[in-house]
């Protein structure tokens, strides 16, 4: 176990040892960094009490997360410390715990980024240096009329659910911000849910459920506005989603890989999984049979459709629907007459980029990350087809495969946050030290690359 206050920052390399055998590794430890400050309020009197974080950056679509790496809580002077910190960026969050803040009259602490602001994109980031100790993070905590959401859910046959579960979702933000109780019922009782503690805003409440557990999945999306008034009585009926059939191919004939899974994950909103008490999604992934055919016995909202587990080096080529082009486009489906179908076309025929990364100090760069980005701007989304990333191997060595045609960006990046480099922002940072390359059917550039 590490030792409170260290960090780990590197082991001796990584042998084979042959069975039976025992090899000594020695893990280097150096003082972890420290942030500390003191939350107050606008008059001025401390925050006490509050959850204070330090976040990295996550990335996903529907933008960036903070993902907490240290949390502790002020003191009854308002004072925090945050300590046993890697080196690197953070964000500073104060938040009090939902289910804990009362929302009866009068604003009340809402969540706050360093320095002082709501928004993390207007939060400041704080650089820290291996062992550097930051001193007087002082912020005032914003504040906000918080409001209760409380309301009953129904199937599409206006019956109670056998089960449902539900998530609150600010437009064009993550997941996570509001928390959600759902409260028990009788037999014969309606099902019903509290989200306390909401702050203003525009959301969706979000909404599956089984009528019974061999039920499909159904979907309901209640837009709201929040302005600091209890919202209650609401009532979502859910309704069925559509079923989809398609087959999948190989571009100029061929046997399919096997293994393949096809997914559609949402574009704009998240939906919870059909049970509180599961983790998983509201539409899972769906095999694809011997002969490429596969259904998806459920789908709703707006999605993009992918396959999963393909061959390194094959790619998806395209994604037909009813005889539209809906490669990369977010499609909303809704329930139809007649089950929709898609046809998607996946193919070998690629090309690769490889070559091997250098520190200034001519070592290999080793868990560098290398990201291979098209060079068309509309291009740049989530789950785009024209974008990879490897990491660095050993000896300083990387390989991309499953390139489509096309002219393309790599850039060399000393460590970045998982799914970073699908945001349009980090890629146009990235852009004008990338090097060019143009790949067509079968190329197999080499690239190498050396980390400033």
């Amino acid at each position: 176990m590490d030792k409170p206050g260290f960090v780990p920052v590197g082991r001796e390399p990584v042998v084979d040892v042959p069975d039976g055998q025992s090899v000594k590794t020695t893990v280097m430890m150096q003082r972890g960094a420290a942030i500390e400050g003191r939350l107050v309020t606008a008059e001025g009197e401390p925050v006490v009490g509050i959850t204070v974080s330090a976040d990295r950056l996550g990335y996903g679509p529907y933008g960036k997360k903070p993902v907490a790496v240290r949390q502790t809580t002020t003191d009854d002077l308002g004072r925090f410390r945050l300590h046993t910190l890697a080196a690197g960026e953070y964000y500073i969050e104060a938040a009090p715990d939902p289910l804990r803040t009362t929302t009866g009259p009068g604003n009340k602490p809402a969540k706050t980024y360093y320095a002082g602001v709501a928004r993390l994109n207007d939060a400041r980031v704080i650089s820290l240096t291996p062992e550097q100790q930051v001193t007087n993070v002082a912020f005032t905590v914003t504040t906000a009329a918080l409001a209760n959401l409380s309301g009953t859910v129904t199937t599409s046959a206006g019956t109670a659910p056998a089960a449902f579960s539900l998530r609150v979702q600010r437009l064009g933000s993550p997941t996570g911000e509001v928390r959600c109780l759902v409260l028990p019922a009788r037999p014969g009782e309606a099902q019903s849910f509290q989200c306390p503690s909401v702050p203003p805003g525009d959301f969706r409440l979000l909404v599956t459920t089984r009528a019974n557990a061999d039920a499909n999945v159904e979907f309901g999306v209640l837009p709201l506005t929040v302005e600091g008034r209890h919202l209650t009585n609401l009532n979502v009926s859910t309704t069925p989603g559509v079923a989809v059939h398609g087959r999948v191919e190989v571009e100029g004939g061929g046997a399919l890989p096997a293994g393949l899974q096809i997914v559609a994950p949402e574009t704009e909103y998240e939906f919870p999984g059909p049970s509180m008490t599961t983790a998983t999604t509201a539409v899972p992934p769906t095999p694809v049979a011997a002969d490429g055919s596969f259904h998806f016995s459920s789908l709703a909202g707006p999605r993009v459709i992918r396959v999963q587990t393909l061959p390194a080096e094959w790619a998806l080529k395209s994604v037909i629907l009813e005889g539209a082009d809906i490669s990369d486009a977010s499609t909303t489906f809704l329930a139809a007459d007649r089950p929709p179908t898609l046809r998607i076309v996946i193919t070998a025929s690629t090309g690769s980029v490889a070559g091997t990364v250098m520190t200034t100090e001519r070592q290999p760069a080793r868990d560098a990350r290398v990201i291979v980005f098209v060079d068309d701007v509309r291009a740049w989304r989530a789950r785009s087809r024209f974008i990879k990333t490897s990491l660095v191997g050993p000896g300083g060595r990387y390989s991309v495969t499953g390139l489509l045609p096309g002219a393309y960006r790599v850039a060399f990046v000393d460590g970045m946050e998982d799914g970073a480099w699908e945001d349009p922002d980090v890629l146009s940072r990235l852009r004008p030290d990338a090097l060019p390359v143009t790949i067509a059917v079968g190329t197999r550039a080499t690239i190498d690359g050396r980390m400033r």
